[in-house]
This record gives C-alpha cells, sequence and structure tokens, in this order.
C-alpha cells in the first residue's frame, strides 16, 4: 500500500498546506509520517478542489481512486482506513469495499448497499435512493454522491452526508437531527443533495439543474439497531 498523489496537468500544482510543489505531470509519494499533515482539515480543504477537477488524482500503488475514495484515503490516518485490499478478494468475499476499515464496518452492520445511478433532465427532483425502515429500529445512513453533467461541458458535484432515521412502533419513518454534511462541491450552485421520508420509507433525493442532465452515482452505507 502507499499514498501516490498524481499531478495530472501540464503545470505545476503546490500544496502549500503541507509545503509540497508535485511537479507538471508527475508524482509524489506520501511518506508515512507525512500522513496525518496530508489528512488535515486544511490540507484536504486545499487538495480537495484539484482531486474533484481531476487535476491530482490519488493511487493507493495499485490503482487510481474515485474522487470520494481518494479524500477519504488522504483524511484517514489510521491504520485500518489506510490498509486497501490489494486486488479485489473483497469481491469474492461478498464486500462491496475497497478498505479494511470499511469492510469491518461492513460485516458489521451488514449492508452496504449497490445503487444504480440516477439521471435528471432540467430542474427536476428525484429519488436516488430509498429504503423501507423495520418497526422499532433505528438507523444511521452514510452516503456519498458523484454527479457528473453529461450533456454538454461536464459539471460536477460531490457529497457526503450522514443522517440518522428511525421508526418508533408502527408509525411512519422520521429524520432525526439535521443532516450532517462534511463535504460537499458543486460547480453549479442549483445542484443539491438531501434526505426525506415518505410513509415507512427514508429516501435520498437529488435536485437537477434547468437546461442540463445530471448523472447521479450514490453508494450509501446503513447501520440499524432495534
Amino acid at each position: 500500500m502507499a499514498k501516490i498523489v498524481k499531478n495530472t496537468t501540464a503545470s505545476d500544482i503546490t500544496i502549500s498546506r503541507v509545503g509540497v510543489t508535485i511537479s507538471a505531470s508527475s508524482q509524489h509519494t506520501i511518506e508515512v509520517q507525512e500522513y496525518l499533515l496530508w489528512g488535515n482539515t486544511d490540507a484536504l480543504a486545499e487538495i480537495t478542489p484539484y482531486v474533484v477537477s481531476g487535476d491530482i488524482v490519488i493511487n493507493d500503488g495499485i490503482m487510481d481512486l474515485s474522487v470520494g475514495d481518494g479524500i477519504n484515503f488522504l483524511e484517514y490516518p489510521d491504520t485500518a482506513f489506510n490498509a486497501r485490499f490489494l486486488s479485489d478478494p473483497e469481491r469474492v468475499n461478498g464486500f462491496a469495499s475497497k478498505t479494511v476499515q470499511e469492510a469491518i464496518e461492513e460485516a458489521a452492520s451488514g449492508s452496504v448497499v449497490s445503487i444504480s445511478p440516477t439521471t435528471t433532465i432540467g430542474a427536476v427532483t428525484a429519488v436516488a435512493y430509498t429504503t423501507t425502515l423495520d418497526p422499532d429500529t433505528a438507523y444511521k445512513f452514510t452516503a456519498e454522491i458523484e454527479a457528473r453533467r453529461i450533456d454538454l461541458v461536464g459539471e460536477d458535484g460531490m457529497w457526503r452526508q450522514e443522517q440518522r432515521c428511525k421508526r418508533d412502533g408502527l408509525s411512519s419513518a422520521a429524520l432525526v437531527g439535521y443532516t450532517f454534511q462534511n463535504i460537499a462541491h458543486r460547480d453549479d450552485s442549483d445542484m443539491d443533495v438531501y434526505w426525506d421520508v415518505s410513509g415507512n420509507q427514508v429516501q435520498l433525493k437529488v435536485v437537477g439543474v434547468a437546461g442540463k442532465t445530471i448523472k447521479w452515482q450514490p453508494k450509501v452505507q446503513q447501520i440499524k439497531v432495534s
């Protein structure tokens, strides 16, 4: 396992918070003693726009990571979060997760949900994920959502949210508290993601933009207790 930061552009990129300049079309391997430095809030705030735009790609020594996985890989310096599966044995074992820590949490909670993408055409709201809650059960949902405009010039969005929900007895589903959002990026301010309830179901909804076709890809993990 390694932490590699790739500059995909024809210009040097400087991450001032860590004091590193990555030369054009080259890469920088982060030393173990620098993991906490690259994972702190200020460094992540500086590097995230580069990762979202694709100017920087995070690699784990085996493969280039998606935007969300790449930022997670930098953010969590703990051993289990840094330890990624070397190939794809997690698929053989039925895990959707790519890191040891996620696999542990997945095994404990029993559900990382694979979801088909949703496409919005124009300023419409669509349900990207929905599930029916069990009676007398409390839930915590963790969602990562990637969005990209596909009809013309690409415009991206990325969210990472946590939401608690519950059903008391046979009552309707209810959101508990506020949505905790620790990453949100959108090239168009009208793009949005939010949680809602309908009857016994909880829903993750996406909001499109007038005159634009946007493809949304969520990944949702749930933990429940009854």
